[in-house]
């Protein structure tokens, strides 16, 4: 344990050191470090292995997935036949949980789960494995789950993960904070925001307090409480913090170099202030970069975000040739029900509606709504963006068929009560103005203009508050 720390805190120091003023010294320190270890013989493999782990989390932190996992294969295969791969080590149990973390980035989910199985049997064994190791495998099985769009199970393992750590006496320090972000990152993707920020928040202080933002891992914090403010409602505020955030990413990996999760939450932000253009260019921006460092898991969500912009912009064509282009992991993620499965569900009802196909359209918002039932329904962050798009079809068959536009008042009344839900401040959020203005638009619909006024004067109201 002490050599493990000794390590850790040595290249936390190098990466700092070599982020004073030099954008992307941290991939040339990182480089120079791999190329060294290649070059070295060690007397003591633990020490070997030790490095490939530290620096494997560092290559991670910048978002390069790919290098991460090479070094925990190789460290993998430097353990083969020692003594450090006998029954009772703890070494294996480490490996397969970093490496599962990696492969969960890379979107090969089934491949983590067999690496967090392969840990828990060699616990179960016997391997002698202490509690912040255990707590590290439980984070990565709370990371599998959220991103399987198990929410509840994700938030509840990342919470008795971080009881357990305080419990073995770990309060403060690198490892609390990890675990705390982990925390707070499960609440984020389950839409429950204001709990996500009211984590991430003070952590992201104590965090700079210790670090500055000369660290990803402090970036990669600050993406949480900068995520949690728009999902939360105030795409504004969220801009100037995602605008530090680009330019923090950019200080430390360089010119020439984007960071796929800081490139997507800032496309995201631009989208939702309606600025639509320059939101297409940044998101595909990510999903090259995503694509680029293997960090899959990015892919299909800034595909489908870089589709909704351009379809937003007016560019219907550019709009479905990204749509096509993402078929393969879109048939993906919808056969397994994942929350981008999801959303590239609600997408095509969106594309066929712009192209004047409302049968289409609804067939679509349909079959996401079905998806939405089977993973939580009114619950799940999607629900308020599936009920838009479905109130908006229902409202283009309406005007289409002569239809009663009674269903798409329905659809706004889901999208208020879900609004109302992840807001940071119900009485200031964007998406309760959105769907408010959509109830306004269908009680218009309806004949019922007095309370359509008031429902849209509602709106202006939030919508100004957090759209400028």
């Amino acid at each position: 344990q002490q050599l493990l720390r000794g390590n850790n805190e040595f290249l936390q120091l190098l990466m700092r050191d070599a982020a004073g003023g030099d954008p992307g010294a941290i991939r040339k320190q990182l480089d120079r470090a791999t190329a060294l270890i290649r070059q070295t013989r060690f007397e003591q493999p633990i020490v070997k292995v030790a490095l490939l782990r530290q620096i494997g989390g560092r290559y991670a932190e910048i978002g390069d997935v790919d290098a991460a996992a090479r070094l925990l294969r190789q460290a993998l295969a430097s353990i083969s036949g020692t003594a450090l791969a006998a029954p009772g080590s703890a070494v294996p149990v480490n490996l397969a949980c970093s490496l599962a973390r990696y492969l969960e980035d890379m979107d090969e989910l089934d491949a983590a789960a067999t690496e967090l199985d392969r840990a828990d049997r060699l616990l179960a064994a016997g391997a002698s494995v202490s509690v912040p190791s255990r707590v590290e495998c439980a984070v990565v099985r709370s990371f599998l789950e959220t991103a399987l769009g198990r929410f509840d199970r994700g938030i509840a393992l990342a919470r008795d993960a971080l009881g357990r750590l305080e419990a073995a006496g770990i309060r403060a320090g690198e490892q609390h904070r990890v675990v705390t972000s982990a925390l707070s990152r499960a609440l984020l993707l389950a839409g429950r925001n204001a709990e996500a920020l009211a984590i991430a928040r003070p952590l992201l202080q104590e965090s700079v307090a210790g670090q500055g933002r000369e660290s990803m891992a402090v970036v990669r914090r600050s993406g949480i409480v900068t995520a949690a403010t728009r999902q939360g409602g105030q795409p504004l505020a969220a801009l100037a913090l995602s605008q530090a955030d680009e330019a923090s990413a950019a200080q430390l990996l360089g010119a020439g170099r984007s960071d796929a999760a800081v490139d997507l939450e800032h496309g995201r932000v631009l989208l939702a202030l309606g600025r639509d253009a320059e939101a297409a260019g940044v998101l595909r921006r990510s999903a090259a970069a995503a694509r680029a460092s293997g960090n899959r898991e990015l892919v299909l969500p800034a595909e489908l975000a870089a589709t909704e912009a351009s379809l937003r912009a007016g560019a219907v064509d550019a709009a479905a040739q990204l749509f096509a282009d993402a078929a393969p992991d879109r048939a993906v993620a919808v056969r397994s029900g994942r929350p981008a499965g999801i959303d590239a569900l609600r997408l095509e009802g969106l594309l066929a509606l712009r192209r004047g196909a409302p049968a289409a359209a609804a067939q679509a918002l349909d079959a996401a709504q079905a998806a939405l039932a089977a993973a939580g329904a009114d619950t799940h962050p999607l629900a308020f963006d599936v009920a838009l798009a479905r109130g908006d079809a229902a409202l283009a068959a309406a005007a289409a068929w002569r239809a009663t536009p009674e269903p798409a008042r329905a659809e706004a009344e889901r999208a208020l009560t879900a609004a109302r839900r992840s807001a940071l401040q119900p009485d200031r959020s964007s998406d309760v103005g959105r769907a408010l203005l959509l109830r306004a638009r269908s009680l218009a619909a309806l004949g019922r203009n007095d309370a359509a006024r008031s429902d849209a004067r509602a709106a202006r109201v939030q919508l100004e508050a957090t759209l400028g």
